[in-house]
């Protein structure tokens, strides 16, 4: 599943991305619309969320996104290739959802 907010601010990368993520089973909301330096996807997978920051390779972030990042109090990661950046995202949240559901830290 994946809900689009805007294509307008979309990376270049994006929608391969976002195709990525649905293929290995987690539902996709393209918050790339929202601006001033909200990150562009959050995933759901596991029952755990992520925002995920969408760049191509060799760019960075910009100051307003960067600045978000700072002050965001939740989780968030910066992804620029397809298969090994969005496995492993989601290798990790599911390590997460496997330490929520043991009552581990």
């Amino acid at each position: 599943m994946s809900h689009r907010y805007d294509k307008s601010k979309r990376d270049g990368n994006q929608s391969g991305i976002v195709a990525e993520y649905i293929a290995l089973g987690a539902t996709v909301c393209e918050l790339a619309g929202v601006g001033n330096g909200c990150p562009d996807l959050l995933i759901g997978a596991y029952g755990v969320d992520q925002l995920v920051e969408i760049k191509r390779a060799g760019l960075k972030p910009r100051d307003n996104q960067l600045k978000w990042h700072v002050e965001w109090q939740g989780r968030m990661v910066i992804v620029q290739s397809l298969v090994e950046d969005c496995s492993g995202v989601l290798n990790a949240m599911a390590w997460d959802a496997g330490r929520m559901t043991e009552g581990g830290e």
